[in-house]
């Protein structure tokens, strides 16, 4: 394992140093073990933001593979933020995904067979109950898809699995106590 005391600006205090070891494994193998946790969670936290305004709420997801879907209004404010910042964060369960997130329209087009697909193998009680509200159209709705840039899942005790995506590296970090002044 190799040691890191990174230092950084936090607010008017400075990160001093956080002593922590990290070890490269295997890129397939983790985002397997991740992809696998991920299928467990029906449930996450979605932030999104739009200039200084961020937001956070609850929302039922689905997953196939890293790849993260759920559902909402085309008015609500979410739908908005996302146009004109599709940089968001989901967490779930033990996650923290950072990624980018596409609205690719009504559930009913075409180009989401997909993840009415996932969904309805995943979830087919709440599936047939959906299906209905989104033939009625009573509410225009568009599906969020979200690919993840980086994936952390975080263990009692200061242990971390990091998956940076775009670099195709992982890493299980053992974490220290931070240490800060001004």
């Amino acid at each position: 394992m190799k040691n890191i005391l990174p230092t950084e600006e936090i607010g008017e205090y400075q990160l001093r140093s956080i002593a922590m070891s990290q070890e490269e494994v295997s890129f397939d193998d983790m985002k397997q073990e991740m992809a696998l946790y991920l299928l467990e969670q029906r449930t996450g936290v979605l932030a999104t933001a739009d200039g200084e305004y961020v937001t956070a709420r609850g929302m039922l997801i689905w997953s196939d593979g890293l790849i993260i879907y759920c559902f909402t209004g085309t008015r609500s404010r979410k739908c908005s933020q996302i146009t004109a910042n599709p940089n968001v964060a989901v967490t779930a369960g033990y996650l923290q995904i950072e990624g980018v997130a596409r609205l690719t329209g009504d559930p009913l087009e075409k180009e989401n067979t997909r993840f009415l697909e996932v969904f309805k193998e995943i979830d087919p009680e709440v599936y047939e109950k959906r299906m209905d509200v989104f033939r009625a159209q009573t509410i225009k709705t568009s599906v969020i898809e979200i690919t993840p840039t980086r994936v952390a899942r975080y263990y009692p005790r200061g242990f971390m699995d990091i998956l940076n995506i775009q670099s195709e590296k992982a890493y299980k970090t053992r974490i220290g106590e931070p240490t800060y002044y001004n």
